[in-house]
């Protein structure tokens, strides 16, 4: 193997060894916390690792580019190119992504105010 190859592959059983610890503690979670009404998991990569499997219902939480650009910039110090290429690469997977709930973050709701509004349209979808 070629150093790239080496460390994709590398990149790929670290990615599916976390990918196996958080289903496990997804399992987990929901047994000791069963008689909850709703548990959530938060995962930039919740369908490209096999985790929206495992949930009854997908919200989707999403801004217009430029807040997200500007907000990532702020928060990890990075530059708008590189935000830009990794939100364009991540746009294929958003598109074609099942999301049962979607949430405009434009930063005219709290987030107090979307969890309500999580909640509300839940409620609305029923038990799965």
């Amino acid at each position: 193997l070629t150093p790239a190859g080496e460390v994709f592959l590398n990149y790929a059983y670290e990615v599916i060894s976390l990918t196996a610890a958080v289903k496990a503690d997804m399992i987990a979670w929901s047994l000791r916390h069963a008689s909850a009404v709703y548990g959530f998991v938060e995962s930039a990569i919740l369908h490209s690792s096999g985790l929206a499997d495992m949930c009854h219902f997908i919200i989707l939480v999403d801004a217009p580019v430029t807040l997200r650009i500007r907000r990532t910039i702020e928060r990890a110090h990075t530059d708008a190119a590189q935000v830009q290429a990794r939100i364009t690469q991540q746009e294929a997977q958003f598109q074609s992504a099942r999301a049962d709930i979607r949430l405009n973050n434009d930063g005219t709701h709290t987030m107090e105010q979307l969890a309500e509004m999580a909640i509300h349209s839940l409620n609305s979808l029923g038990n799965p």
